[in-house]
């Protein structure tokens, strides 16, 4: 019983450790985009697809901030803002 105990384990692991593989490579495929963020805190918001992102910068809660994507920390995106190009 044990050993089957064990075996469950390891395959769980297994699964998991692979999930996360497949997860970090989609969100890599992120980096260099550009996105809207709806900011829920001042440095943090999520994507229109729901992605967690760290925002450079403090901006206020509810403010959609244009970012482009710099990097990835685990589950979190980290976007540079870019800068709102007005009509002359």
């Amino acid at each position: 019983d044990s050993h089957a105990e064990t075996l469950i384990e390891a395959r769980h692991k297994e699964c998991l450790d692979r999930v996360e593989v497949i997860a970090r490579e989609k969100r890599a495929g992120w980096v260099g985009s550009f996105q809207e963020v709806l900011m829920e805190e001042p440095n943090f918001g999520r994507t229109r697809g729901n992605l967690m992102m760290r925002v450079e910068g403090a901006h206020s809660v509810g403010q959609i901030v244009r970012v482009q994507v710099a990097a990835m920390e685990r589950a979190t995106l980290i976007g540079l803002p870019v800068p709102q190009v007005l009509p002359v």
